[in-house]
């Protein structure tokens, strides 16, 4: 999941290097603000992702059925987006 989500934000990086500084507007202001708050939002998603790995790892047990579940869940989500 972390590395789906780092190619996400690297593809974004491509799109932004596309249009260039030069894009002014309404159109480039908006895209300027949802790219930040994208990146945001990665930021998170990423930390939170760390976390659970951490505790995971911490527990030393082996992995739940809950969380079977839920990473069953994530890589659908990641197959069904790509």
């Amino acid at each position: 999941m972390l590395r789906y989500l780092e190619e996400t934000v690297e593809g974004l990086d491509q799109l932004a290097k596309t249009v260039g500084d030069d894009w002014k507007g309404p159109a480039a202001t908006a895209h300027k603000k949802l790219q930040r708050d994208a990146y945001r939002d990665a930021a998170r998603v990423r930390q939170m992702l760390l976390h659970v790995e951490d505790a995971t790892k911490r527990r030393g047990e082996s992995l739940g059925e809950r969380y079977l579940d839920l990473l069953h869940r994530f890589q659908s989500m990641q197959r069904s987006s790509d």
